[in-house]
């Protein structure tokens, strides 16, 4: 017997994988969670061996829940986000259900489940196939704003700078927060695009408008008007840029 946590903050779409799963005997819900929370708390009492999750809820989002976990079922994203923006984690997830979906589209992914005969991966190597592993440079991140998640082209992004453990990554017009810390966010940016100069920040070279050279230090100023200093350990790499 599977063991199933349905967390979804619509009742309706609970209530719908609740009717669709009726068609699989091999599938027993455990209960539901309607937020990010009540879900964490759910998942670390119950362990179910599979969650349907949602991305869009109160309290914490998939996202934030899946970091705090440290018990981790497979799971199936339910989500509104469109295929573009989800292909970042098809490599570990199950599968996920693009809402609207079917009950033939609903069954195909819990079939992966009932015929998959390894174990999945750990909830973590999904969260470093979205950001950390360093194969390939990203051109798209799914980044916070409010309630919502925003897909930013890359190229977008004018810096990077690091606030504790987390970092503010800013454009021309907008900035957001990611839960991620500056330097594995580095390690899913093209060197050849962007360039660490300090501890604190990563700019991106296409916004570099002109290096200020003082006495002791250089600082960086980006066609924004942000004035950045040159950290002295990175100097002699940034120097590599000057011709």
């Amino acid at each position: 017997m599977i063991t199933v946590l349905i967390i979804d903050d619509e009742r309706g779409a609970r209530s719908l994988i609740r009717e669709y799963l009726s068609g699989f005997p091999e599938m027993s819900v455990l209960g539901e969670a309607c937020d990010g929370a009540e879900a964490e708390q759910m998942i670390h009492a119950l362990k179910p061996d599979l969650i349907f999750l949602d991305i869009q809820m109160p309290v914490y989002n998939g996202f934030e829940l899946v970091k705090r976990l440290t018990f981790f079922p497979k799971i199936i994203f339910t989500t509104a986000f469109d295929e573009f923006a989800l292909r970042a984690f098809e490599a570990n997830a199950i599968d996920y259900l693009l809402k609207p979906y079917t009950r033939e589209r609903f069954s195909k992914a819990v079939s992966k489940v009932l015929n998959r005969t390894d174990s999945s991966k750990p909830l973590q190597d999904l969260l470093e196939n979205l950001i950390i592993k360093t194969d390939t440079p990203v051109n798209y991140m799914l980044l916070e704003k409010g309630k919502v998640l925003v897909n930013v082209a890359v190229d977008q992004i004018m810096y990077l700078e690091a606030e504790k453990e987390y970092t503010r990554i800013v454009t021309a017009d907008s900035s957001y927060l990611s839960n991620l810390g500056i330097t594995l966010l580095e390690k899913k940016l093209d060197p050849t695009r962007f360039i660490r100069i300090h501890r604190s920040h990563i700019v991106h070279i296409a916004f570099i408008k002109e290096v200020r050279k003082e006495p002791n230090n250089y600082q960086v100023i980006l066609t924004n008007g942000s004035l950045l200093n040159i950290g002295r350990s990175y100097l002699d790499q940034f120097k590599k840029l000057i011709l």
